[in-house]
C-alpha cells in the first residue's frame, strides 16, 4: 500500500476526517481531566517561584482550551455533513495542542533539563492525529522548529538534539505503521458495512429487501410491545403493471419501478418509517406510533404523489397515467406474531382496493378516495 494513496478516495477522506473528529473528542476529555492532577501534584511539590506563575496560568488556559474542543468536537460529530468544521475542529485542535505542550515541554528543560515531557508530546501529537501526508509533513517540520528552538534558547547539549531527533525519526516510522494500519480497519469497514448494505438493499429501486425489512422489525416490534405503541402496515400495488411491461418493455418497466420507489421514500421519509420491495411491482411501507387517520393520510399521499409523476401508462391516451392501489392496516402489537397478522390484513385491504377500481386507499371496508388533511 502506497503512503497516503487512498486518501484520494472521498470516502475514505469523509471517513479519516470523521475519525479524526472522534479522536480530538476522546483527547480533549482525556486533557480535560489529566491537567487538573498535575497542577494538583505541583501544587504538593512546588515549582520554583520564578516560572510557578508561567506554569500554573499555561496549565489552566490548557484546560480551558481542552473544555472548548471537548464541545466543539461533539457538535462536529453531530453535523456529520459539516465537513469544513470538522476539518478546522482537528487541525486547530493539534496546532493549540503543539504551542500548549511546546511551553510546558521548555519549562521542564529549562528547570529541570528533562526531556521526558517533550518525549511525551512527540509520541501523543504523532500517532494520536489520522493526518494526510501534506498534514503530517508539515507537523514534522514544525517539530523539527521546536526542538531547533529549544537547543538555541537552552544551549543544550549536542546529544540531546541528536537524541530528539532520534526520537522523532522513531515515531515518524511509528505513525507510518499506524496510519496505514488504521487506513485498512476503516477500508474493511467500510467493505463489511457496503456488504451488509447491499444484501438489505434491493439492487434496482434502493429501498429495503425482505431480509432488511426483517432485520429492523426484529428491533422495531419489540420495543413497539413494550411501550404499547401502535404500528401499521401499507401494501402498495402498481396497477396494471405486467401490461406496461408488456407495452413498453423491461428497461421502462425498470424505470417506472425507481420512480414509483423514489416517490414512496420521498413521502414516507421519517428515520421510522420503512419502504421494503416485496415483490415485483408491490411495496410494503412500515410506519410506527401511528394509528388509522395517520397512515391512510401517508398512504392518500404515496398515492397522489405518484400519481404526480405523470408517468404515461400502456394505454398511450393523454392523461392515463401509472397510479397504486394502497391497502393498510394496523394495531398495537401484542406479540412478535402481529406482522403477519397486519400483512394479511393489509392484503385484505389491498384486494378490497382493488376491486373498488384501483387508484385508491382501502382500510379493511373502507376506500379513501380523498382523505381528509392529505396533500
Amino acid at each position: 500500500m502506497k503512503k497516503f494513496e487512498l486518501l484520494r478516495e472521498d470516502k475514505l477522506k469523509r471517513r479519516l476526517i470523521r475519525e479524526n473528529v472522534r479522536r480530538v473528542h476522546m483527547t480533549a476529555a482525556a486533557f480535560a481531566i489529566i491537567l487538573p492532577i498535575i497542577m494538583i501534584l505541583h501544587a504538593v511539590y512546588e515549582l520554583p517561584i520564578e516560572i510557578r506563575a508561567i506554569y500554573y496560568s499555561v496549565l489552566f488556559c490548557f484546560e480551558i482550551i481542552s473544555i472548548a474542543f471537548f464541545t466543539i468536537a461533539s457538535y462536529s460529530k453531530k453535523k456529520k455533513k459539516r465537513q469544513t468544521i470538522s476539518i478546522l475542529t482537528y487541525r486547530s485542535f493539534w496546532l493549540i495542542v503543539i504551542m500548549m505542550m511546546s511551553v510546558i515541554s521548555y519549562l521542564q528543560m529549562y528547570e529541570y533539563e528533562n526531556m521526558a515531557t517533550y518525549c511525551l508530546m512527540v509520541a501523543v501529537l504523532s500517532i494520536v492525529p489520522m493526518f494526510s501526508g501534506f498534514e503530517y509533513l508539515c507537523f514534522m517540520v514544525l517539530q523539527s522548529a521546536v526542538i531547533l528552538f529549544f537547543y538555541t534558547m537552552l544551549d543544550m547539549h549536542p546529544s540531546h538534539l541528536i537524541g530528539a531527533a532520534i526520537f522523532n525519526i522513531g515515531m515518524a516510522v511509528a505513525y507510518k505503521y499506524f496510519y496505514e494500519l488504521q487506513l485498512r480497519t476503516i477500508m474493511m469497514k467500510g467493505k463489511l458495512f457496503s456488504l451488509n448494505k447491499s444484501a438489505e438493499e434491493d439492487p434496482l429501486t434502493k429501498a429495503l429487501n425482505r431480509r432488511g425489512l426483517d432485520k429492523k422489525l426484529n428491533t422495531i416490534i419489540p420495543y413497539a410491545i413494550r411501550n404499547k405503541t401502535a404500528v401499521a402496515l401499507l401494501i402498495v400495488d402498481i396497477d396494471n403493471f405486467k401490461k406496461y411491461n408488456d407495452t413498453f418493455g423491461h428497461p421502462a418497466g425498470d424505470k417506472c419501478l425507481k420512480a414509483v420507489a423514489e416517490a414512496i421514500m420521498k413521502t414516507a421519509r421519517r428515520e421510522s418509517d420503512l419502504t421494503a420491495r416485496i415483490g415485483g411491482e408491490e411495496f410494503l411501507i412500515f410506519v410506527h406510533g401511528e394509528g388509522e387517520e395517520g397512515p391512510v393520510r401517508l398512504a392518500e399521499m404515496i398515492r397522489k404523489n405518484v400519481e404526480a409523476l405523470h408517468l404515461q401508462h400502456y394505454t398511450r391516451e393523454k392523461g392515463h397515467y401509472v397510479t397504486v392501489s394502497i391497502g393498510v392496516a394496523s394495531m398495537v402489537p401484542k406479540n412478535l406474531n402481529c406482522v403477519n397478522e397486519l400483512y394479511h390484513e393489509a392484503d385484505t385491504s389491498l384486494y378490497t382496493a382493488k376491486k373498488s377500481g384501483r387508484n385508491v386507499v382501502a382500510w379493511k371496508d373502507k376506500v379513501y378516495k380523498k382523505a381528509a388533511g392529505a396533500e
